[in-house]
Order: C-alpha cells, then structure tokens, then sequence
C-alpha cells in the first residue's frame, strides 16, 4: 500500500474512532510491521482511559514503549515513516513523519490530520522502524 492511500485511509476520522496510538498501531499494520498492541499496563483499548486517569504516566509509558522499537533517529535526520513522540502547547503524542517536516496525527480536538512541523510541534524522539 502506497504513503497516500495509507494517509487518506485515516485522514478525518474522529479523536474518538482514532487516537494517536491507535493511528500509529494501524499505520504501521497497513505497512505490514507489527507492533505491539499492550506494554506494560498500556494498550490500545484503555489508552485513553489511562490517559484521562493519569496523563503523565500513560505519556511516560508512551515514551518507553517507543524506546523499544526500531532504533534511535536524531530529530534533525527524520525521514518518512519515522516513529515519533511530537509535543505541542505541553501535550505529548504520537506521529507519523509522511514528508519533509510533515507528519499525520489524530489531535484530540481536530482528529487525525496532516500538519507541519516547526511552531506548534515539535519532535522529542524519533524512532525508525522500517
């Protein structure tokens, strides 16, 4: 399956269908690479149930369970496709890089959307995984 076709899959859907761990487990299944579906007490069905309980600690574990996959890229070499952790006005969540300086997310109040990097968010780890 192609980067457009994957990217128009989720594009407009809702928060509520797509959240930003769900978006990136499904990403990476239409690509074919596996990812794991619950680390630690975190998984995708009570993600945000976590979330809404204990925001810092689900982003804690977040973090670490992407530690744990592919390997570490420098923020300044992000190519498409890279696994990231993006924060924008203190929230934490997960991405996509499709581009230079692009990326897909599901934003909780816009939902899943492609928008820029720079100003509003701001990559803190990248990882490879193809």
């Amino acid at each position: 399956m192609n980067l457009s076709k994957i990217t128009g899959k989720y594009v407009g859907q809702s928060f509520d269908k797509c959240n930003c761990m769900e978006l990136v487990y499904n990403f990476f299944i239409d690509l074919e690479i596996k990812l794991p579906d619950k680390y630690k007490d975190l998984d995708l069905y009570s993600y945000m149930d976590n979330w809404e309980k204990d925001k810092k600690g689900t982003i804690k574990t977040m973090l670490e369970l992407f530690r744990t996959l592919g390997t570490e890229v420098n923020i300044k070499k992000i190519k498409k496709y890279d696994l990231l952790a993006v924060q924008e006005k203190g929230n934490i969540y997960a991405a996509i890089a499709i581009g230079v300086n692009t990326i897909i997310t599901s934003h909780i109040n816009k939902g899943v959307k492609v928008s820029k990097l720079g100003k509003y968010h701001k990559v803190i780890l990248a990882r490879r995984l193809i």
